[in-house]
């Protein structure tokens, strides 16, 4: 299958052909990312990112306070949001993009999925108080900067304490989706999820397709067209350095059978290593989420 690699790929926006370095997938410290919005602003530029989402969880703090220092630097941002949903028995996160964040569907929605935060954060906070682990939910409430605490925050609060020795291990130990079961319950549901972002006139992309480990590709297939039948625009294309290629292979081979858009971005959470705006190879046949965006609104 040939591939067009998103920096030299040219998008037609208004009759004009456009290069961009693209990252449509990051997180700040309004959720779980460890850099501040304009930290993460600043770190886009320097990676010479021209075209970037905040998705913070559930959220749009994040976005609303890069506004300004995005306009200042000349980056075209876009608005973002990563809504948590479930299917089945899995987690399902659910990318929105270029919405408009004023719209009462985007918001109601927001509230109901903080509401939710907060008390998914409570049940946390008693799993780990049944295994030993005392303190979590002040703890985890310190990282997370006064926001709904979600599993990162937990897990960074043990390391502090010393009750793991890492994030990995916090999350093996006691964080997997198979420790803290029930945890899905209250999120919305891939339709509803969908719904708000089309409300507000948005693209839905499902996220990071092949993340959960526990999903075998049959059932990441069926997740696919369930999104698809449910109104999903695109899926979150995969680099070699987050997969193996074969595994990118077939999630290109998704997107096409599917006939969905394709998008991309890091996932960004740290504030050390990693660039954003890594390379995304395009599958001949699958339209960039952004290709037919009006880009010149976006700075």
């Amino acid at each position: 299958m040939h591939k067009i690699v998103v920096r030299t790929l040219k998008c037609q926006i208004s009759g004009k052909s456009l290069d961009m370095k693209v990252d449509l997938h990051t997180h700040t410290t309004a959720s779980d990312g460890q850099l501040a919005p304009e930290a993460l602003v600043a770190k886009a530029v320097k990676d010479k990112v021209e075209l970037l989402a905040i998705t913070d969880h559930d959220t749009l703090n994040g976005y609303h306070r890069a506004l300004d220092v995005a306009k200042q630097s000349g980056i075209r941002l876009v608005s973002g949001i990563e809504f948590s949903s479930y299917w089945l028995a899995y987690s399902v996160h659910i990318v929105g993009l270029n919405f408009d964040v004023e719209h009462s569907a985007i918001k109601n929605g927001i509230e109901a999925q903080q509401q939710q935060r907060w008390l998914r954060a409570k049940k946390i906070a008693q799993l780990l108080e049944e295994q030993g682990i005392a303190g979590t939910e002040e703890g985890a409430l310190r990282f997370s900067g006064g926001h709904p605490p979600g599993r990162p925050h937990f897990a960074r609060f043990m390391v502090e304490q010393k009750v793991v020795p890492d994030m990995n291990s916090a999350f093996k130990r006691y964080l997997s989706d198979l420790k803290m079961k029930g945890l899905i319950e209250g999120w919305a549901s891939i339709p509803e999820v969908i719904d708000w972002i089309h409300q507000a006139g948005g693209v839905a992309v499902l996220a990071h397709p092949t993340q959960n480990k526990k999903m075998k590709w049959k059932q990441i297939r069926r997740l696919a067209r369930v999104f698809k039948d449910a109104g999903g625009d695109a899926i979150e294309l995969i680099t070699n350095d987050q997969v193996q290629p074969d595994i990118r292979r077939r999630v290109d081979k998704l997107v096409v059978d599917y006939a969905m858009q394709g998008s991309g971005g890091s996932d960004y959470h740290g504030a050390g290593g990693g660039e954003l705006g890594r390379d995304i190879e395009f599958p001949v046949g699958c339209e960039p989420v952004w290709a037919n965006w009006s880009l010149t609104a976006l700075t």
